[in-house]
């Protein structure tokens, strides 16, 4: 007997954990980024848990490689920078799942991650940066991650409404 599908959400940390397995996994070159990071590649997985405990300007540099590689077109560093991202994710979809069924949240989550990753400027980088610092509280306090995932609703980074 089958049980019901896997979530969304639940689906892409999968195929993050897929992706983050050696040999082969998706890394950052830790030498090439300087910042206090090890001088060797870092898998993303392991880069994940790391981000609460970097600089500001270290995750801010991060992120920056990270969005050039996956806006290049890789589905595979796509889905990487979503796994790096997932706690904010999760954040955002658990704010909306108030109003829907909690995989329809997820889905519009990803939906609206896939938007900000297509498209450049201020508005699509605030909304990339608000999920990278939801990501760090999550990782630090659960409870400080569900505070931080309102304010992007509040400040217009978040969608107004789901499509």
């Amino acid at each position: 007997m089958h049980g019901p599908p896997p979530s969304p959400l639940a689906t892409l940390e999968h195929c993050f954990r897929l992706l983050s397995r050696q040999p082969g996994a998706l890394a950052i070159d830790g030498a090439a980024v300087h910042h206090g990071l090890p001088p060797r590649p870092i898998p993303l997985d392991e880069l994940r848990g790391r981000l609460p405990q970097l600089t500001p300007h270290t995750r801010t540099t991060v992120m920056a490689v990270l969005l050039r590689r996956a806006r290049a077109g890789s589905p595979a560093w796509q889905v990487g920078l979503a796994g790096v991202l997932l706690p904010g994710l999760r954040c955002l979809a658990s704010q909306h799942a108030t109003t829907n069924p909690p995989a329809v949240a997820e889905a519009h989550t990803l939906t609206w991650f896939r938007a900000a990753l297509a498209t450049h400027g201020p508005a699509s980088d605030q909304r990339i940066a608000w999920l990278l610092e939801a990501t760090c509280a999550a990782q630090r306090s659960p409870g400080t991650a569900t505070t931080a995932s309102r304010r992007p609703h509040r400040a217009g980074t978040a969608p107004e409404r789901w499509a």
